[in-house]
Formats: structure tokens, sequence, C-alpha cells
């Protein structure tokens, strides 16, 4: 648990909620409020993936736990806003795919680290 990056993992959850809302807001202000349950949850899992992608390229020996962590703190970030508004189905799915885009995020950087030394030899 030592060699795990715990400031850079807590200000990617910050920046990956900042990252979604800069996603939703001008949707919300062009579009209008009515369309944001289908369009905050693929906005939230490419936040979340940009950034926890960014993250784990700061510790690519546990790239897909450090994805793991900007998710899930960006989740645990995200509660209050949760518990001050009605619960639906589009806040749970946007929550999961948080997660999942700050897993794909570190898998990414995981997988270029595995392929660049097999192709220098």
């Amino acid at each position: 648990m030592k060699d795990i990056r715990w400031g850079w993992v807590l200000l990617g959850a910050l920046l990956a909620n900042v990252a979604v809302t800069l996603l939703i807001v001008p949707i919300a202000l062009i579009d209008g409020q009515e369309h944001l349950d289908y369009v905050a949850p693929p906005a939230s899992f490419v936040g979340v993936l940009v950034v926890g992608y960014w993250i784990a390229r700061k510790a690519p020996q546990r790239a897909v736990l450090h994805g793991l962590l900007v998710g899930a703190f960006a989740v645990l970030i995200y509660i209050p806003v949760l518990l001050a508004a009605e619960i639906t189905f589009a806040h749970i799915l946007a929550s999961a795919l948080k997660v999942l885009g700050g897993v794909f995020g570190g898998f990414v950087v995981a997988r270029r680290a595995a392929i660049k030394p097999a192709a220098t030899t």
C-alpha cells in the first residue's frame, strides 16, 4: 500500500469530477436538462477514463489499481451531491461507469507498458 500515490489519486478523483462537469454543463446549457440522464453516464466514463489514464501513467507498475482508485474516489467525492437529490438509475449507472472508466484508463496504461518492452527486443 505504500507504493500507491495517494496524492495523485485524490487529485485525479477531484479532476475527474471537474472533467465530467465540464462535459455535461455545455450540453445541459444547449440542449436542456431533460436529456442529462442520457448524457451523464457516458460523460462520467469518458471524463474519468481520461483522468484515470493520466494518473495511472504516474505509477505504471500499479496502473490498473491507480485507475480504480481514481474512479472509486471520484464516486465517493460525488456522494454528497447524490444525497442532495433524488437518486435515479442514471446516477447509479454514472457512478459505476466512473469506476469502470478509471479501471479502463489504468488498463490502457498497463497494456502499453507491457507492449513497450516487447517491441524493443
